[in-house]
């Protein structure tokens, strides 16, 4: 199926144009896109709290560690796996293992990869409890004039369609909003209607 980017589509046209790596929508509120190669990884920031998306393949881990105490991030408010692919999950282990992670969404699908077994078992380790990804969730921020609020899934799709399984999170910033997660065109075709 023809993949539909949502990846936070303002912030990556400027991006593309500007050169710029993080885009920063107001003093309070920054996206940085993490050069993971193949996969995806997002960091969101508002004031002193920290939003990761996903991680990256497997060994990415420690290059989306490194790009975070950079920021000088310590701590994740929220981590998102936004599905079980190994390409988004695999660096997630490493990320949840070293540094201190407050919680942790995903939708409600699993996968038999290597990757995703680790994933869980770093979950486990550090005694932390999966909330479910799903539309309607907030991930609650302090910051004035900002809101993530998942609006996908949106249902509940066969197991081989992963990628219509993808948290899809809505960024909002004053009157400003941006999705990030790509998801298959017949999950976008389910967004349109919302």
């Amino acid at each position: 199926m023809k993949k539909i980017n949502i990846l936070l589509v303002a912030f990556l046209v400027l991006s593309l144009f500007t050169g710029l790596k993080t885009a920063e929508a107001a003093s309070n509120m920054k996206v940085h896109f993490i050069n993971v190669g193949q996969g995806d990884s997002i960091l969101i920031q508002t004031g002193n709290e920290n939003v990761l998306i996903d991680g990256g393949g497997k060994g990415k881990g420690n290059e989306v560690v490194a790009y975070l105490k950079k920021q000088k991030v310590k701590t994740l408010n929220a981590l998102v796996s936004t599905h079980p692919d190994a390409d988004h999950v695999g660096g997630l282990a490493y990320v949840i293992k070293t540094l201190n992670v407050k919680s942790v969404y995903t939708p409600k699908i699993s996968h038999t990869t290597q990757a995703y077994k680790d994933f869980l078992t770093a979950v486990k380790q550090k005694k932390l409890t999966i909330k479910k990804a799903q539309t309607g969730v907030e991930i609650n921020t302090k910051a004035k004039d900002n809101s993530l609020k998942f609006i996908a899934p949106v249902k509940e799709y066969a197991k081989s369609d992963l990628n219509n399984w993808s948290a899809v999170l809505l960024l909002k910033h004053g009157k400003n909003f941006y999705c990030c997660k790509t998801v298959e065109f017949s999950e976008s075709q389910n967004l349109s209607h919302r």
